[in-house]
């Protein structure tokens, strides 16, 4: 999913900083994995880093109560990249089907791996002529009223955090350079996004984001889940997949929790569980 913007100016953001300047990410973590249980539910240990997560009218902010509804679509996520390195992120609900009787724990909301670290800050695309950069210590406000049908603001991925690039809108084979096409190829989507479905009555779920360092590139043999289906998603253990492709503790996270509300029964239709 790319989300495509009109905007005036600039181009690319810092991975620190979203369109206004404004810091995307925390490093102080509340003790709310332990109050919540998600230490030891989900992980051992409480990430040292707060993974930002930004839906269109939600921020997630460690254990705030959301609706299904405001979290249905793929959220933009955010973190301070380390060069060279390649990613894992997984959102899993440990609650499934209830708290009291999680016989799913984990239920798999989403998996990609391999996601390239930020190019933001990169010479790669400051090379090209219809690029221009936005310092990270920006202090000046977007226009978005003031559009400009000549650019266009391309998030490549919602989670390949920094990847934003303002170039001028000629044709979609303009759009592509050698460096983007070969990072994105390398991340791989094993479970596609599923939003929150808590079903009736089974009071509040957590949903848990975590982002991994790999050690290298991994060659994952897990099958590859679609949206369309709940199949494949039960049962799913995050500390067992870090320990089977040896990603270590969680270098950062966030999560939520939902309760059933009416949306829930247009998802449950769209993956296929019967009410």
């Amino acid at each position: 999913m790319a989300l495509v913007k009109n905007v005036k100016t600039v181009t690319k953001l810092s991975a620190n900083y979203n369109l206004f300047g404004k810091a995307l990410f925390s490093t102080a973590m509340s003790k709310a994995w332990t109050a919540k249980k998600v230490v030891p539910d989900v992980i051992n240990h409480i990430p040292p880093v707060k993974l930002a997560i930004q839906y269109p009218k939600m921020t997630i902010n460690e254990g705030n109560i959301v609706h299904p509804a405001q979290v249905k679509d793929i959220p933009d996520i955010s973190w301070k990249p380390v060069d060279g390195t390649l990613y894992t992120v997984c959102m899993v609900d440990p609650d499934a089907p209830s708290r009291k009787k999680p016989l799913a724990r984990e239920w798999l909301h989403w998996l990609i791996v391999n996601i390239p670290e930020s190019s933001a800050e990169k010479d790669d695309f400051e090379q090209d002529d219809d690029v221009d950069v936005l310092p990270p210590n920006v202090d000046q406000l977007i226009d978005e009223e003031e559009c400009n049908e000549n650019y266009i603001l391309s998030f490549n991925m919602p989670c390949d955090v920094g990847r934003i690039q303002l170039i001028k809108n000629t044709s979609p084979d303009d759009h592509r350079d050698s460096t983007n096409e070969e990072l994105l190829t390398i991340r791989e989507t094993f479970a596609e996004y599923i939003g929150a479905g808590p079903p009736e009555a089974t009071g509040l779920h957590r949903y848990v984001f975590l982002l991994y360092e790999q050690p290298g590139k991994l060659n994952c043999d897990e099958k590859k889940l679609t949206n369309k289906s709940a199949d494949g998603r039960g049962n799913f253990s995050a500390r067992k997949f870090s320990e089977k492709y040896k990603l270590g503790r969680a270098y950062a996270g966030n999560f939520f929790e939902a309760e059933y509300d009416s949306y829930v029964r247009e998802l449950h239709k769209q993956i296929g569980l019967a009410h």
